[in-house]
């Protein structure tokens, strides 16, 4: 396995770059889903301007340095909600 992480980087914004080519088109929004066992409750990030949510750690510190200028999409996030168990929260 390649552990050249720039060539990893290179790699991944190859990928992600050549399947937007592939769309019909531009996406009204992205849903991104990360889970973890510890936590008990859903809950759905929406902000005017959210902030990346790095949920790793001990990784090199460009990885922190990462920005995905995202805007809102509020009746999304509720639609979201709205079809997942009554734990959960938004906003």
């Amino acid at each position: 396995m390649d552990w050249n992480l720039l060539n990893i980087w290179n790699k991944i914004a190859s990928f992600l770059k050549e399947t937007a080519a592939t769309l019909p088109a531009k996406p009204y929004a992205i849903i991104m889903v990360s889970a973890y066992g510890i936590e008990s409750n859903i809950a759905i990030t929406e902000d005017v301007t959210p902030k990346l949510i790095y949920d790793y750690y001990g990784l090199s510190k460009r990885t922190y340095s990462l920005e995905y200028p995202a805007q809102a999409r509020h009746l999304l996030a509720q639609k979201v909600v709205s079809v997942l168990p009554l734990s959960a929260e938004c906003c």
